[in-house]
């Protein structure tokens, strides 16, 4: 698949979408499954099996709706769009409330000073406190580091809403360390 090394993801897509045997989708695949792993297993609490069955899901329902991918926006955009609602879905079926332990470092503007590092014991503390939605914004923009327009993209709201969104997250979040 070294022919494919070169080529953009939205000139695999055109690809994939012209001969569905070329091998094209299978490069998407290649290069999106564990940057859509680590999203998914971050979204669904680090548990791995749920977390694989909605990277499969991503992927199996990016096949099928291919055509319906716009050029204008980015493909990583739309395809972790696909791999949030999957995540989405498989927490509403489980019904259950959960949190997130995350070991990575995160970055949060605390009160007395203007950036501190959280320990995984505050990262805890205050994830657990926060809406799926404000987790979801926190973790797209900081651990998976997306801009506000690919966020924009994944969640289908405007790039100022998006900022409104993520300050008032960050304002959230902190009250939880204060605390």
């Amino acid at each position: 698949m070294t022919e494919f090394l070169e080529k953009t993801d939205e000139e695999l897509v055109e690809l994939a979408l012209k001969d569905s045997t070329n091998g094209a989708f299978d490069e998407i695949v290649n290069r999106w499954e564990q940057p859509i792993l680590r999203y998914c297993r971050r979204l669904l609490n680090y548990n791995e099996t749920e977390a694989q069955d909605a990277v499969s899901e991503t992927f199996l329902k990016a096949w099928k709706n291919l055509a319906s991918y716009k050029k204008e926006f980015k493909f990583s955009s739309w395809l972790y769009r696909v791999a949030h609602n999957a995540a989405v879905n498989m927490i509403r079926s489980n019904s259950k409330f959960f949190s997130i332990d995350l070991q990575d470092f995160w970055y949060i503007p605390a009160p007395e000073k203007e950036e501190s590092k959280l320990t995984s014991d505050e990262l805890e503390v205050v994830l657990s406190n926060l809406k799926e939605s404000d987790r979801n914004l926190l973790i797209l923009f900081h651990l998976e580091e997306k801009s506000l327009r690919e966020i924009s993209d994944i969640l289908k709201l405007s790039e100022n809403t998006i900022a409104v969104k993520l300050k008032r997250a960050r304002e959230r979040a902190r009250k939880y360390l204060v605390n």
